[in-house]
C-alpha cells in the first residue's frame, strides 16, 4: 500500500513540474532580453533568454551546454509597472527612430547580452548585442531596463533548476 502511494505521489510531482514547464513562447510577447557567457566548451556555457508579455508574464530559460536539453523554462508574473517601464525605456533609447549600427571591429570571445522590444505602434527597438562604439550607451540603457524587470526569485530559481540538471541532479 506504502509503495502505490508513493508512486501515486511522484506520478503527480511529475506532472506539476511539467505543466510548470511552458509549451513555448508567450503569445503576447513585446519584448525580450538574453545573455550568454561566451564559454566555448559545452559545460561552462550559460545562455539565460527573458521574453515579456503584454498579459503581465515573463518568461524566463536558463540552458546549460549548447543542447535544448540542457534548458529548462518557467513562467512568472512581471514586476508591478514593468510594461510601462520598458516601453519608457525603448521610447527613451532613440532605438527605433534610430537603430544602433554593429561594432565594426567586434571583440572576439567573451559573452554577450541583447534585448528587442515592440511597441505598440509596430516600432521595433533592437538592442543589439556588440554596437558601435556611438550607439553603445543607448542599447547598454535599455539592456538595464530589460535586465531590471526580470523578478529577482524567478530568475534565482530557473537558474538553479539549470544548475541542478545540468549537474545530473
Amino acid at each position: 500500500m506504502t509503495r502505490h502511494l508513493l508512486s501515486i505521489a511522484l506520478l503527480c510531482a511529475t506532472a506539476a513540474c511539467v505543466q510548470a514547464e511552458p509549451d513555448g513562447p508567450l503569445p503576447d510577447a513585446f519584448a525580450t532580453y538574453g545573455y550568454d557567457n561566451g564559454s566555448l566548451p559545452p559545460p561552462y556555457r550559460e545562455e539565460f533568454r527573458a521574453e515579456f508579455s503584454r498579459s503581465g508574464m515573463v518568461l524566463l530559460t536558463a540552458c546549460r551546454g549548447y543542447d535544448d536539453s540542457g534548458c529548462v523554462s518557467m513562467t512568472a508574473p512581471m514586476k508591478d509597472g514593468g510594461m510601462l517601464r520598458i516601453e519608457q525605456s525603448a521610447r527613451a533609447s532613440g532605438l527605433a527612430e534610430r537603430p544602433a549600427r554593429k561594432n565594426p571591429q567586434p571583440p572576439i570571445g567573451g559573452g554577450l547580452a541583447w534585448g528587442k522590444v515592440v511597441l505598440d505602434g509596430g516600432q521595433t527597438c533592437d538592442a543589439i548585442a556588440l554596437p558601435a562604439e556611438g550607439d553603445v550607451a543607448r542599447v547598454e540603457a535599455l539592456l538595464a531596463a530589460l535586465d531590471a524587470e526580470i523578478p529577482d526569485a524567478a530568475r534565482a530559481q530557473v537558474n538553479a533548476t539549470a544548475d541542478r540538471k545540468s549537474e545530473g541532479n
